[in-house]
């Protein structure tokens, strides 16, 4: 028997090849602009760092290029901790972040999610009191999900990894805090219970950061 794809099905698809292909060379572009940077990184091993802190996210989230995305890879981090530290040239900037959510609806599904990541990137000072970066970030997050129903459980875990290009930029109202935000493609895949989800997104991010 012979399957006559229609209209609907032949563009499903073609947006299906181009969404992978899509996330395939965002994450290429990604390894590609952090091996460019780590000569900067041998190069300032011998430089004490000039300025670190800590750093707060204050909102995220992700607009999904699909639009049949998963659970899971909805499950991105919204508050995360960051040190940054600037050296003469680069900037390199280690995370943290912790996302649970708890849903309870006839049964209580319970989701959490760890996520350990650095961004290294270039900066840029166009102005005083106004710096700006560019590079790109990695993460490996650790997913577990629990469902209690009628008195039994079962849970499930995972792990993923979230890499992508990011620019962004802070405006210091004293030389010990900043205000900035930041603008990212992460490509997200996520193996749970031998299943693979993928996804690709922007993230906008917004921080407040102290440096000492």
């Amino acid at each position: 028997m012979h399957t006559i794809q229609g209209p609907l099905q032949s563009k499903e698809l073609l947006f299906n090849a181009n969404l992978e292909r899509a996330m395939k060379t965002s994450l290429v572009a990604t390894v590609t602009l952090l091996v460019l940077l780590v000569p900067s990184v041998q190069a300032q091993k011998t430089q004490d760092a000039t300025q670190w802190g800590l750093g707060v996210s204050l909102i995220g989230g992700g607009v999904a290029a699909s639009s049949v995305v998963s659970e899971a890879t909805d499950l991105f981090v919204p508050v995360g901790i960051y040190v940054p530290i600037y050296t003469a040239q680069l900037r390199v900037e280690p995370e943290i972040g912790l996302q649970r959510i708890k849903v309870t609806s006839g049964e209580t599904v319970t989701y959490t999610v760890w996520q350990l990541g650095i961004g290294i990137f270039q900066p840029q000072l166009p102005a005083s009191g106004v710096r700006i970066y560019w590079g790109g970030r990695v993460g490996l997050s650790l997913v577990s999900s629990s469902v209690e129903r009628g008195g039994l459980r079962s849970s499930a875990s995972g792990t993923g990894l979230i890499a992508g290009p990011a620019t962004g930029g802070e405006y210091f109202f004293s030389p010990q805090f900043s205000l900035g935000g930041e603008l990212q493609l992460m490509y997200v895949r996520i193996s749970m219970e031998g299943e693979t989800l993928t996804s690709l997104r922007t993230r906008p991010l917004f921080f407040v950061r102290w440096y000492f």
